[in-house]
């Protein structure tokens, strides 16, 4: 760190941006996923646990973490914006 109290709108704004872009990307990522389980042909044991795995616990957690990198997204364009009110940007 330089010493440099305070913040970079542009680059908050910036990373703000990364998250919602990635956080699309995770969320279609999960829906193709999703989707091509759903069109594969297999039956049996296996193909039971791994679906019952892939919906209870990877979708769910891929879901996470879209919904957590659109909250740092808020987060981060509230802070942004609000630094930008007090500093007359």
């Amino acid at each position: 760190m330089t010493g440099v109290l305070g913040m970079d709108i542009e680059q908050v704004q910036a990373l703000a941006t990364s998250m919602q872009t990635n956080s699309d990307a995770i969320a279609q990522a999960t829906a193709q996923l999703t989707s091509q389980i759903d069109a594969t042909h297999w039956t049996g044991q296996d193909q039971m646990k791994f679906r019952s795995d892939w919906d209870s616990i990877y979708a769910v957690q891929l879901r996470n973490v879209v919904e957590q990198l659109q909250d740092r997204y808020t987060h981060l364009r509230a802070e942004a914006d609000q630094q930008a009110q007090a500093s007359g940007s």
